[in-house]
């Protein structure tokens, strides 16, 4: 439990936009406070409670190789990977690039029916490297989204994520001349972004 990063509850708030009701309604503190010592809370389980929410503008923080490995775990044992012919993931980056654009995504309450793109194209063109359909439900387990790839709780109208969101992750940009296709399909471009 010691890798887990962890915030007492004032800072909890204000990170993940919600009163201190509503924290404790959508999620568990890891360390429950007594008197004067403090609850603590994940910062993972914020910015899912803040994702899920639609509220302002999400961290840029990336999930880890351990955050990954266990996502991916935990969604083997589920029947998350029934479309992907048993291909779990192509890199850890490709998962936070999938994480990185989702996240810059406006969230709607309910998943999309009739998606009109393959998403991961979409994601391949801005990340500019391959990205599996894999890759894009263990990022959109880790970002908490709702529905089944590619029909997530975001808005049909997408937002094209700033160039800045690819800066730390190593791979990004490796395959930047093979995907073009699919810079077209943006309705906004998010603030510090190219447009």
């Amino acid at each position: 439990m010691t890798d887990i990063k962890t915030v007492p509850t004032k800072e909890a708030c204000a990170l993940a936009g919600v009163s201190r009701q509503t924290l404790y309604n959508r999620t568990k503190p890891i360390v429950a406070g007594h008197g004067r010592t403090p609850s603590q809370w994940s910062i993972a389980d914020l910015e899912r409670i803040k994702a899920r929410m639609g509220g302002g503008k999400m961290s840029n923080r990336l999930p880890t190789d351990q955050e990954i490995e266990r996502e991916i775990a935990k969604l083997k044992k589920t029947n998350a990977f029934r479309f992907v012919g048993g291909h779990w993931s192509e890199s850890h980056d490709s998962v936070r690039i999938s994480a990185a654009w989702l996240s810059a995504q406006k969230r709607i309450k309910n998943p999309n029916s009739c998606w009109y793109m393959p998403l991961k194209h979409v994601i391949e063109c801005w990340g500019g490297r391959y990205v599996s359909t894999s890759d894009v439900i263990v990022a959109a387990s880790l970002l908490g989204l709702k529905g089944h790839y590619p029909e997530f709780n975001i808005s049909k109208r997408l937002t094209r994520p700033a160039v800045e969101r690819l800066a730390p992750i190593k791979e990004a940009g490796i395959h930047r001349s093979t995907y073009t296709r699919f810079n077209h399909v943006y309705s906004r471009a998010e603030q510090g972004g190219e447009s």
